[in-house]
């Protein structure tokens, strides 16, 4: 939902001359079973802002079509000039329930008992605020004194028997003072009292994983606004399962990590019934499975270049009898191997070729080569089920670092698109430029995510190699911990000489591991050192180490 909806529900009451259009629409994709244990989603609500003009025209008739729909959740945006008790009658004829409402920030300052009272008399489970205006998005203390407000009022809201949740937008995804505001509200808010709604269209068009916060704050989102995008460049809005967005697996994270109700909404839909009733009708028939369990919090792999004299069929049976989930760094032509045992290829080549490393996008001159290669992969990675291909930022090529930035951005911008649309992540990998790669550009946190950030899409993220980051950079936690948001992958590895992460190297790798899961860390992690010892004990020490 945009911003504006702050204006909107500070004036519900007024006339709205918004007319309905009505027409063909387009129905989304056929949702997909994932497997035959599937079940069904369960409560699916609508937003009524989505339908926001027939509401103020036709409260009584909105409501029976939206019921005819076979919608039998409704959360508000307003009342739209109506009592709470009058909009209650219409909502039990028509056989509707309201589990939440939307309330704008200021009514905590002024009108909140009065909030709680009109939410009380509907049936609500949940207040939520919709957005936090401008003014007080300044600065991180802008932030924190808001989340100060949000407790505030979610004490009263637990008082009266309810819950407080927060629905994000674009702009709490946005960096600032090199953090996301969204992840400040959650840890600065008390996680007994102050919930959120995820709005799962603005977080992946802000760039970010919806499956991070699922797995990092499981029980603290109850309600999630469920809308697609037709991804990079212009994020153009879409009925679920018009887009790129994947829902069966997304929702399956979403269910078990405690969301309760999911809301259809379309902010700005030319034909507002038509729309929510192709979304309806995806989601009733949409069947989803619990995700994958792991014993651990955390998914690895092991790089196939480390155990190159043994057959790949062989490794990927050995890793599997350890608990390994995938092998790392194969080419196309392995990828069926893999997945024929069981395997996920859980990194990806575009293509075999020299100077993969030094010829990367810092340098316009081989993004025709870069784009054809990726541009040829993807869909076969996808196809394939590889999650993420590598690339490289490449060796210094005589321009500066904002210079090579662009270049890389340019280049990466080109690309976004397709790789959204087929869900595989482009993953640019960090390395140093002291002992193993000279030359390197990539080869600092802040310059990699100074590229990311500026693509801004859920598609393109970093490959970060704590081998090398240690070496260039070291502060390996409070950096992860910091860099998490644009991070979908990484490499481990003792320092020095790139052998076993026991004891006999620099890193504690047992609070490495821990920190990367406690972030809630959806992707994977791969083992990538040369063992000195006996290999497969020790990367089934290794796995151990990170079954966290």
């Amino acid at each position: 939902m945009k911003s504006g909806r702050r204006d909107f529900l500070r004036n519900s009451g007024l006339a709205l001359s918004l007319a309905l259009s009505r027409g063909a629409l387009a129905l989304p994709r056929t949702a997909r079973s994932v497997s035959a244990g599937d079940l069904n989603l369960g409560s699916i609500g609508v937003q009524l802002y989505s339908v926001r003009a027939g509401m103020q025209s036709d409260l009584n008739g909105t409501l029976r079509r939206v019921a005819h729909i076979g919608y039998r959740e409704v959360e508000f945006a307003g009342l739209f000039g109506h009592s709470a008790a009058e909009v209650r009658r219409v909502m039990d004829e028509a056989g509707l329930a309201a589990p939440s409402m939307h309330v704008a920030f200021e009514k905590i300052q002024d009108g909140w008992n009065g909030v709680l009272d009109d939410a009380l008399r509907l049936g609500c489970r949940y207040v939520v605020v919709p957005s936090i205006p401008d003014a007080l998005r300044k600065s991180m203390d802008d932030y924190r004194r808001v989340a100060d407000q949000f407790t505030r009022a979610a004490e009263m809201t637990a008082q009266a028997g309810m819950g407080f949740a927060y629905h994000n937008h674009a702009v709490d995804f946005a960096p600032l003072e090199g953090l996301l505001p969204f992840d400040v509200l959650l840890e600065a808010t008390d996680p007994k009292l102050v919930g959120f709604e995820l709005d799962l269209y603005w977080i992946v068009r802000s760039g970010q994983d919806p499956l991070r916060y699922f797995n990092r704050w499981p029980g603290r989102c109850k309600l999630v606004h469920v809308k697609d995008t037709g991804g990079s460049p212009d994020h153009g809005m879409r009925e679920v399962g018009g887009g790129i967005i994947d829902w069966p697996n997304l929702l399956a994270s979403a269910r078990s990590s405690g969301v309760e109700h999911f809301i259809v909404e379309h902010d700005d839909a030319k034909q507002p019934f038509d729309s929510i009733a192709a979304s309806f009708s995806y989601l009733k028939n949409l069947k989803v499975a619990p995700p994958p369990k792991h014993r651990g919090r955390l998914k690895q792999s092991i790089a196939r270049w480390t155990m190159r004299t043994v057959a790949l069929a062989d490794l990927c049976r050995r890793a599997k009898e350890i608990g390994f989930d995938g092998i790392d760094l194969l080419y196309p032509d392995e990828w069926q191997t893999a997945r024929d045992a069981g395997m996920v290829s859980s990194m990806g080549y575009a293509a075999r070729r020299e100077g993969f490393i030094q010829n990367g996008f810092n340098d316009p001159a081989n993004h025709p080569l870069l784009l054809a290669e990726l541009e040829a992969s993807i869909p076969l990675a996808a196809k394939a089920g590889v999650p993420n291909l590598i690339a490289m930022f490449g060796n210094r090529h005589g321009a500066g670092p904002a210079e090579d930035v662009a270049n890389c951005v340019n280049g990466l911008l080109r690309i976004a698109p397709l790789a959204e649309k087929h869900g595989v992540t482009i993953c640019l990998e960090l390395l140093n430029s002291r002992v193993d790669h000279v030359g390197y550009e990539g080869d600092h946190t802040a310059f990699g995510i100074e590229v990311v950030q500026a693509v801004r899409s859920v598609r393109v993220k970093l490959l970060y190699d704590i081998y090398h980051m240690q070496i260039m950079e070291g502060d390996i936690i409070r950096t992860i911990r910091r860099s998490i948001p644009w991070i979908a992958h990484f490499h481990t590895g003792g320092v020095p000489g790139r052998h076993e992460i026991d004891l006999s190297q620099e890193l504690n790798y047992g609070a490495v591991a821990k920190a990367i899961a406690d972030t809630g860390f959806p992707g994977y992690v791969a083992h990538e050192f040369l063992p000195l010892g006996e290999p497969f004990g020790a990367f089934a020490d290794a796995y151990r180490l990170f079954d966290v």
